[in-house]
This record gives structure tokens, C-alpha cells and sequence, in this order.
């Protein structure tokens, strides 16, 4: 580690040439604000400064030199001394001010981790907790659980909400995807997500509200909650569509908007496979419940498990104990999850040697999967893949989505044509039935025109490109190829957002937030999942696009 030239307690020179961020894991260069990453060792801004800045160095160490000469040579009495000293624990000691920066700093910074990490609130009257933050900055005092609810999580969801208001700001085109879930208490929830794109061109989604439903979930409630969530984020004259699964309740709320549909492609994908899976023309679902049940047996036996992990680090080949990679486990199939049968399938067959031996240890030889039954799951592996593959495609946020159905489930149905077995068939039948007009949806059939991958080229059938041709989209319909490229990016098709803040929900509606009210819940919900925006964007560039009146937008013609 790099020091001062001089021994004792001075600190280094190069702090003289070098300051350090707020959180003091950073520092800048005085001299050509380069920056550093710091964690305590000063080797490597002492070696910038030596090879960018000699000139600078060397002075500064005169002068540092030169004051401390100064100080030693100052008459100072032993009482003196003593006095500083005590003046210099005092002050050492002192809790900070509770309305100081470092105060507000720390306070703010615990706040977003509780967000962040879903942590409870309960957490700032934990003793350990409380010892660990006392030992490692004792001049700081825990904020009450009630400090946390009334007063940090309103205004770091109010600052959230400013920071997602100004990226909604900047554009004039939004595509909403919404849908419900029900907490183990049985309470009903509505997450709605916003997809954009803004001025730069930049693809966003942003978790709006999590609204609580307390009544049934019928078309007029959900067509309110929808308006009500709208209008608090003034989207109202931006939204041209809004994305839901196929349930009656949440089509004909969308049509009392007055807003464009757009049927959700991951349920009528998940449709396609699972009614495959079923169908007793497949012959795959006894194969199925057969895996199952071998899968169970190994997750509620201990002895079981413990045999297959052994049998995985005493193979040929294997690292042994000390390898760094662990032993795997079978995955169990989520019903309401197709391709949880597809990774059970996978696993199954990955670690299918171990689990004869760890069966064949337990006597349990009748377990195993006959030839004929081993074949099909290999089969069903092959078979199902692309469609893995294409619900993996489709499910991104980073990039846009609509105008790659039409191409992906045409080729899913050559695929299948062209697979043998009764599964690839059966497959291919609930392609051609729960896809049946797909060039023919207006939303799906633009975006796959405007997107200059694809064109006419995307369809099967050349007349439904013509009668887009004929519609003359990049210059009557949406005034402009820039506008048309904005609708085509914006357009989501999946509703992955929304169950991943379902996710986030099961982790935040926990015993220890059971009586979490609908406001803080929607507050602790946005900080939680939007917390990359939260350190995004600038506080002074909002605080000053709001001063300038950029709210006006959502007036202004789209």
C-alpha cells in the first residue's frame, strides 16, 4: 500500500492532488479529473500521479513537508495537548446531525437497500443488525420503523416516480401490458408495465402501479383501474395498445378504453404445448407423470437426494468434493408452466445414470423408465426446444418483440411439419388452430412490415403484405417513418414484466409485511423493481425539465 513519504499518522500526499467521492469508493484527479475506483489502498492514483502528473506530485510533497516542519516546530504544552485530544474524541464521538447531509445520505442509502433487497422493515430493530451498523460507523443512529413508512419510502417513491415521469415525458407513444395475480391471503393484484421508447431511441419499460383489487375482477373494474393508473402518470392521450393474456374480463376492458388489443404470445404458445403435452395422441403425458414421480421421490428424501449428490461427485471425471461446481438436482414440473416440463425432461435425461444407481441402491428397480419411455422423452426434448428457444425470444425487454411473431411461428410450423413423431404432429395442429390469422392482426402484421429484417418477406402470404402496402404506413397512417419505427419498437407482446413483478410481490408480501397497506405496498413495489431508473437519471435534470413545464407534452398531438 502506498503511504506518505513521512512516518506517524499523516495522511497521504496524494490527497492533496486527489479528492474522494461522497461514499469514499471513488476518487478524482484535482489535475485532469480522471477517476479511480478506491477501497482503501492509495497504490494506484500514487502511480497516476507520478506518470501524469510528476511536476504536481513533487510540490505538493514540499509543501506537505513544509507544514509539517511548521507543526513540529510550534510551541504546544502537555496540558494543550491533552485538551485537543479530549475536544478531538468529543467530537469523534458525536452522532451526526440528525438533518445532516451524511445523515439524510445514510438514511436514503438504507431505504433503497430495504427496497432492493426486500428486506423488512422490521430489520432497523434487529440486534444484530443494530450491532453491525454500530460497529461500522458508531456516529450513526438507525431510523425507527416508523421514520421508514411516513417518512423515507413516500419521498424515495416520490423521487422514483419523478425520475420514471420524466422518461414517460419523453416520448409520445406507450404500449401497456397488464395482469393479475392473487396473494396467498386471496387478495387480487393488478401490475400494469409502460413500454416506450424515448427521444434517444432507447427502449424502456417501467413498472407503473401494482393496484390492489378488492372487488370481483370484472371488465368494468379492470377497464377503471387501467384509466385511474393512466391518468396518474398523464399517459392517457400516449397509450395505442394495451397487451393482456386471452380472458374475456381483460379483452372487453380494453375495448371500454377505447384502446387497440393486443393478445399477450406467451399464453397462446404455452396453449399450443401443454394441450400437446395432454393429448393422448402425444403418448407422452403417462411418460410424464412417470418422471414426476421419480422427481418427487428424490425431493422428499433426504437419502435420496444425498445419494444422487454423492453418486455426482464420485463419477469418472467428476472434481470431487472441493469442486468449486455443485452437484445438480432434478427439477419438478410447474404445472401451470409448460417449459418447466421441457427442463424437467432436460435434467432428467442429463442425470438419468445417477438416478438408476441412486434407485437401484434404494431397491427401487421398478422406478425405472423402460426404453420405449426413455426414447420419448428424448423425443419430447428435441421436439419442444424451439419452442423454448422462441419463448425465451420473445420474453426480453431490451429489445423489440412484435415483429418477430409472425416469422417465429411460421417457423415453428415448418419445424414441426417436418419433425416425425405423434408429438411434432400434435403440436403442429395447435399451431395452425391458436394461430390461425396471425398475418391478418393488425399490430402483429405492422410491426412484422415495418421492421426492415423482415418486410413482405415475413409473410407466408404476399396479399397480407399488399394490403399494408396498401394502408401506406410510412407516410399517411403514422405521419412518418420515424413515427412507424417508434410504434414497431414500442409494441410489446409479452406480459413477462408483469410476472416478474409478480415475482417481486411474493417476496414483498411476506409474514413480515402481511399488513402492508395498498399505498406503501404500491410505493415499496416501484422503488423495488424500477430501482436501476433510481440511479439512473440526474435529480437536477428533473427538478428542471419539470420547472420548464415538460408535462405539457401529453397534450401535444401524437
Amino acid at each position: 500500500m502506498a503511504s506518505s513519504s513521512a512516518s506517524g499518522s499523516r495522511s497521504s500526499v496524494v490527497w492533496t492532488l486527489m479528492e474522494r467521492s461522497f461514499d469514499r469508493k471513488k476518487a478524482t484527479c484535482k489535475v485532469c479529473r480522471a477517476t479511480f475506483s478506491h477501497q482503501g489502498s492509495t497504490t494506484t492514483i500514487l502511480k497516476h500521479l507520478q506518470r501524469a502528473h510528476p511536476t504536481e506530485l513533487e510540490q505538493a510533497r514540499t509543501e506537505k513537508d513544509q507544514e509539517h516542519r511548521e507543526s513540529s516546530s510550534a510551541p504546544a504544552t502537555s496540558s494543550r495537548l491533552t485538551q485537543m485530544s479530549v475536544l478531538q474524541s468529543l467530537e469523534k464521538s458525536k452522532p451526526y446531525d440528525p438533518h445532516g447531509q451524511k445523515k439524510r445520505a445514510l438514511d436514503t442509502l438504507l431505504m433503497e437497500m430495504i427496497a432492493a433487497d426486500l428486506q423488512p422493515f422490521s430489520i432497523v430493530e434487529d440486534r444484530g443488525f443494530l450491532r453491525f451498523v454500530k460497529g461500522l460507523d458508531p456516529k450513526y443512529s438507525l431510523p425507527s420503523r416508523r421514520t421508514l413508512t411516513r417518512s423515507l419510502l413516500p419521498q424515495l417513491y416520490i423521487d422514483e416516480q419523478a425520475k420514471v415521469m420524466h422518461l414517460l415525458m419523453d416520448t409520445n407513444f406507450v404500449c401497456l401490458t397488464t395482469d393479475h395475480w392473487s396473494s396467498r391471503r386471496i387478495q387480487g393484484f393488478l401490475t400494469v408495465t409502460a413500454h416506450f421508447v424515448t427521444s434517444d431511441w432507447e427502449l424502456q419499460a417501467c413498472v407503473l402501479d401494482t393496484v390492489r383489487i378488492a372487488t370481483s375482477l370484472t371488465a368494468q373494474t379492470i377497464a377503471g383501474a387501467l384509466t385511474e393508473v393512466m391518468d396518474r402518470w398523464k399517459i392517457t392521450d400516449k397509450v395505442f395498445a394495451v397487451i393482456t393474456d386471452n380472458a374475456a374480463n381483460m379483452k372487453l376492458a380494453v375495448d371500454l378504453l377505447g384502446v387497440r388489443h393486443g393478445p399477450c404470445f406467451a399464453p397462446l404458445l404455452n396453449l399450443v404445448v401443454s394441450d400437446a403435452l395432454k393429448s393422448p395422441q402425444a403418448g407422452i403425458e403417462e411418460v410424464k407423470k412417470k418422471v414426476k414421480i421419480i422427481v418427487a421421490h428424490f425431493k422428499h428424501s433426504v437419502k435420496a437426494s444425498d445419494n444422487l449428490e454423492r453418486l455426482q461427485r464420485s463419477a469418472p471425471g467428476a472434481a470431487g468434493p472441493s469442486s468449486s461446481s455443485e452437484p445438480l438436482r432434478l427439477i419438478q414440473e410447474v404445472d401451470t408452466r409448460w417449459n418447466s416440463t421441457f427442463y424437467m425432461f432436460q435434467r432428467f435425461l442429463h442425470l438419468y445414470q445417477f438416478v438408476k444407481a441412486a434407485l437401484l441402491e434404494e431397491d427401487k428397480p421398478e422406478k425405472f423408465l423402460t426404453e420405449e419411455e426413455l426414447n420419448k422423452v428424448k423425443e419430447a426434448i428435441t421436439v419442444l426446444e424451439p419452442f423454448e428457444l422462441t419463448t425465451r425470444e420473445m420474453s426480453s425487454e431490451k429489445y423489440p418483440t412484435a415483429s418477430k411473431i409472425i416469422p417465429l411461428v411460421d417457423n415453428l410450423e415448418k419445424i414441426m411439419r417436418q419433425t416425425k413423431g405423434d408429438l411434432a404432429a400434435q403440436l403442429r395442429s395447435g399451431i395452425l388452430s391458436r394461430f390461425a390469422g396471425a398475418e391478418e392482426r393488425f399490430l402483429w402484421a405492422a410491426a412484422t412490415f415495418i421492421d426492415s429484417r423482415f418486410k413482405k418477406h415475413g409473410f407466408r402470404n404476399p396479399d397480407n403484405a399488399q394490403v399494408l402496402l396498401k394502408l401506406n404506413l410510412f407516410t399517411d397512417a403514422y405521419k412518418g417513418i420515424g413515427v412507424a419505427y417508434k410504434l414497431q419498437l414500442t409494441l410489446h407482446v409479452s406480459q413477462g414484466a408483469c410476472e416478474r413483478s409478480f415475482s417481486a410481490l411474493k417476496g414483498i408480501k411476506t409474514y413480515h409485511r402481511s399488513t402492508m397497506t395498498p399505498d406503501y405496498l404500491e410505493a415499496f413495489m416501484l422503488v423495488s423493481v424500477e430501482k436501476e431508473i433510481l440511479t439512473k437519471l440526474d435529480n437536477e435534470d428533473i427538478i428542471d425539465a419539470v420547472a420548464a413545464g415538460f408535462y405539457s407534452l401529453r397534450n401535444a398531438p401524437g
